[in-house]
């Protein structure tokens, strides 16, 4: 009974960390939370839980350091016991908030873009938004303010099928990441395909079949390649209609 209680105190005492972690991965980026491995995983549930529950107890004096040390040794405190369980609540909730804003900030700053310590496993997501241009590696000619006008991504991929190799394109809707990080499929909009032939019948090659339906989607393991292309959506002046431009 004594080991059940100490075990559960223990968690309560970690769960923090793993509040912190909850909302600090979160969206795009949710997948993360817990395909990492056990070492991994528990560092960095430790080291939050430690900066969160150290600075606690320096600030709150309603609980002290020796008591939770008796407390997971198996001598409970009844009183006690009820302080630390509203403690927790208070702590657990401002871990969340702290998870959910630390990653607000990373965002809004460009931390994970400009460096390397920050950025997210998600590499899928800074291609396809193109996030991927203001990292200070990337060579090319696209610069920040550039990418946040990125409203519309168009995607050519090839496609292994048992027609033979098809082109695929149309406007990418959302992905879906594997367990292991990598892309498991795309789903498109507006879709329309060719089948792909080398250059010397290209000729009778030219026109693009659209495909019905409202979205299809494309499992990773059969692409062959894609590429990606980013447009900014823009409106007319005099007749109001939107168009795209492609971003240079």
């Amino acid at each position: 009974m004594e080991f059940a209680l100490s075990t559960i105190f223990f968690l309560l005492f970690l769960s923090p960390g793993i509040f912190f972690r909850r909302f600090y991965y979160t969206e795009e980026f949710s997948k993360q939370f817990i395909k990492e491995s056990p070492y991994n995983l528990l560092l960095s549930t430790f080291l939050p839980t430690i900066m969160i529950q150290g600075a606690a107890l320096l600030l709150y004096d309603g609980i002290s350091v020796e008591e939770i040390h008796v407390t997971i040794e198996g001598n409970f405190d009844g009183l006690f016991i009820k302080r630390f369980a509203i403690y927790s609540l208070i702590i657990n909730f401002l871990a969340m908030l702290s998870g959910f804003f630390s990653k607000k900030t990373v965002r809004y700053l460009r931390l994970d873009r400009k460096f390397k310590l920050f950025r997210f496993r998600n590499t899928w997501h800074y291609l396809f938004s193109g996030e991927i241009f203001s990292f200070p590696k990337a060579d090319v000619n696209l610069y920040t303010h550039k990418v946040n006008d990125i409203e519309l991504k168009y995607v050519d991929c090839m496609v292994k099928t048992g027609e033979g190799d098809m082109i695929y394109e149309g406007v990418l809707v959302d992905y879906e990441l594997s367990k292991e990080h990598g892309l498991e499929h795309i789903v498109l909009k507006d879709v329309k395909r060719k089948l792909f032939k080398d250059e010397l019948s290209q000729a009778n090659n030219n026109d693009f079949q659209n495909i019905p339906g409202h979205t299809f989607i494309i499992p990773y393991a059969q692409m062959l390649n894609i590429n990606i292309t980013y447009y900014s959506v823009r409106r007319h002046k005099e007749t109001g209609q939107l168009y795209s431009i492609q971003i240079t």
